[in-house]
């Protein structure tokens, strides 16, 4: 039984500690506003969801490309990491209060280096970022000191001012799920302390990955971490 997010390939990516990163791919570079490529003469490309069977409104800069500028972005954004020993407990597993912070900072990486989406620059640029509203973590399995990882991120859904992003953690090798989490964010104007509303640019980067669309979906975290729990037994 396999469901997406959940397959047996494994990706090559970006390690989170590693100090030289190769460049990502920018056949979906995030960008703020319209206008032309910097490095092209054609205004930037939008795909139709004729040629990439789902939604698909993201502005494309073509930076000379290697890939196919059309092509949609991943929906599902993976990197290795290792577990250190200062995050462990005394037992040499992963303490439960550093889980967050490991899925928190793969996730960071991947927006950055899959869409080009810093969100410390985005923060300084327009003055708005995303904050913490809840989370909602289970721990399947023990995670021990200096074994790596991978950690699977993916946004499930949006509205006009929330977001809900999915972390899955894997044994590489047996694609084992260790844990799961749903972290809920909000998007706030810095400065005013208020709930700001997306801009129509990260909108349409939302549309084209969301794996359950815009709007928030009556599925329940429980139902998603048995429906894991069972694709990784029969797979």
């Amino acid at each position: 039984m396999r469901i997406p997010g959940l397959t047996q390939k494994r990706h090559a990516s970006t390690t989170l500690f590693q100090t030289s990163r190769q460049k990502a791919p920018q056949y979906a570079k995030y960008t703020e506003g319209s206008g032309t490529c910097s490095n092209c003469s054609s205004p930037p490309l939008k795909a139709s969801a004729a040629t990439t069977g789902r939604p698909y409104g993201l502005r494309i800069e073509r930076n000379n490309m290697q890939e196919n500028p059309t092509t949609p972005p991943k929906l599902y954004l993976e990197s290795p990491t290792r577990i250190r020993f200062e995050d462990c407990d005394p037992f040499g597993h992963l303490n439960n209060g550093r889980y967050i912070d490991y899925f928190l900072n793969a996730r960071e990486d991947q927006l950055r280096d899959h869409y080009q989406l810093d969100i410390y620059q985005h923060m300084q640029r327009v003055g708005k970022a995303w904050v913490a509203a809840s989370n909602q973590i289970s721990y399947l399995r023990e995670v021990k000191y200096n074994e790596e990882v991978t950690v699977r991120t993916s946004l499930r859904w949006f509205t006009d001012s929330d977001l809900l992003t999915e972390g899955i953690m894997l044994n590489p090798e047996t694609q084992e799920v260790k844990s799961v989490i749903w972290m809920r964010f909000v998007y706030i104007d810095v400065r005013k302390g208020a709930k700001a509303v997306h801009e129509d640019s990260l909108m349409d980067l939302y549309r084209s990955v969301a794996t359950d669309g815009e709007g928030k979906p009556n599925v329940y975290f429980e139902e998603r971490v048995r429906e894991l729990r069972a694709a990784a037994a029969g797979a």
